[in-house]
């Protein structure tokens, strides 16, 4: 470098994971005064995280002809806004079970063409959470599976899939029935008639 000539010297940053990262710079030189000068780095990577919760979506056993709802709590785990611009059911009707619907969408997502696709965009800031539910209504006794696709902006994580799980079922749960009576009295109390005593 000539007498009050400039050099610019350019820097990338390629951050591999979140959080900060930390480097120096060594430039050695002819001056006699700083023959080797040292320039700290230091850096931070700005990037979404998803986490869904739960993992995996399990309706468990539910009644022909009932319906239950599951919450999926979506979090932004990372240090930049977490994008999302689809929920939807991947092949509804074919890849997954026509007994599960998107029940609601948070704000942003726009379900106008059913319940099984939201479409629109929705931004969560760093540490926030939004709220998807998902409805299981068996039409038949058995297994039911299938997947929901989340579109993110998360690098590697641009098409999250979610499990779906649940089992028709016609059993019903059996209704309890009893009789007790306080120790030394002559009453019975009867639940829920007389044909059942339980002596204490």
């Amino acid at each position: 470098i000539e007498d009050r000539e400039t050099m610019v010297l350019l820097l990338h940053y390629t951050p591999t994971r979140i959080g900060g990262a930390e480097g120096t710079l060594r430039i050695e030189s002819s001056d006699p005064n700083h023959r080797v000068y040292d320039v700290d780095i230091i850096a931070r990577s700005l990037n979404p995280c998803i986490v869904v919760l739960p993992a995996d979506a399990d309706f468990g056993d539910v009644a022909i002809g009932e319906t239950k709802d599951l919450a999926l709590d979506i979090t932004n785990c990372g240090n930049a806004p977490l994008v999302i611009t689809e929920a939807s059911l991947v092949d509804s009707g074919v890849g997954t079970s026509e007994d599960f619907h998107i029940h609601g969408a948070p704000g942003g997502l726009d379900c106008a063409g059913g319940d099984t696709s939201c479409t629109g965009e929705i931004t969560i800031g760093e540490a926030g959470a939004e709220t998807l539910v998902l409805q299981y209504q068996p039409s038949e006794e058995g297994p039911d599976g299938g997947r929901l696709l989340l579109r993110t902006n998360v690098p590697g994580k641009e098409e999250l899939e979610v499990l779906l799980l649940g089992r028709g079922t016609t059993n019903t749960c059996p209704v309890a029935v009893g009789q007790a009576r306080v120790a030394g009295a002559d009453a019975w109390d009867i639940f829920p008639d007389a044909e059942h005593q339980l002596a204490t």
